[in-house]
């Protein structure tokens, strides 16, 4: 059934209105805690108030914002347990994607993530930590594909958007983004090695020192 013009055109304002918002959290443009006056946030997407309500509303669905009765919108900040649920569900499914790629890993696999990591010394040397998050992405999204299992890459994408503002707040930190280096190098060592349980243990380790930077940053126990 097709929609009216008028349903079709509101929907997809709600859509774009959605990935502006979107995008300025993830990115930390609005950081936690922020209100989200719909008024504000009209004005300056050049649209009315409702297509930013049904977006707030669609972001309250991804955890993204907090909707406060009598308050309007807020964006979300992060709980202890926000940080502990997610790292720990990345600890297992990421750990089993790295065990089931270095199953199969080929050769064109390797050479790919060798071009892929070359560079993350010299940009940290150079004190370009942005590159060094890219590859970081770049790398996990990449075994994450690779794994062959369809069920965990649904999980991980359903996530994908709080693992990414998760991550987001350490891409700045050089001593976070050195550490990243090693720990990427010790999991393609094991991939390349074809080692399954040292592929699946060195990407838990991994994550869990991402568990625990969080930890410190955002200064929970």
């Amino acid at each position: 059934m097709l929609l009216p013009d008028g349903l079709t055109q509101t929907a997809a304002l709600a859509d774009t209105c959605y990935q502006s918002i979107k995008t300025a959290i993830i990115e930390d443009e609005l950081k936690p805690g922020t209100v989200l006056q719909e008024r504000a946030l009209a004005e300056s997407l050049n649209v009315s108030r409702t297509p930013v309500r049904e977006a707030l509303q669609r972001l309250a669905q991804d955890g993204l914002v907090e909707i406060m009765p009598g308050k309007g919108a807020i964006v979300k900040r992060f709980t202890a347990e926000d940080v502990r649920e997610i790292l720990e569900i990345r600890e297992v499914l990421e750990g089993l994607a790295a065990g089931l790629v270095a199953e199969a890993v080929t050769e064109e696999d390797l050479n790919w993530l060798e071009r892929l990591l070359a560079p993350a010394e010299e940009h940290l040397s150079s004190g370009r930590y942005m590159e060094v998050h890219q590859i970081d992405l770049q790398f996990h999204a990449f075994l994450a594909a690779k794994a062959g299992n369809s069920r965990l890459l649904t999980i991980l994408s359903m996530l994908s958007d709080q693992i990414r503002r998760m991550t987001n707040l350490s891409r700045e930190d050089r001593a976070r983004a050195a550490e990243s280096i090693l720990q990427h190098r010790a999991i393609y060592e094991a991939l390349k090695a074809g080692d399954p349980v040292g592929a699946q243990e060195a990407m838990k380790e991994h994550i869990r020192s991402v568990k625990a930077y969080l930890f410190r940053k955002m200064g929970f126990r």
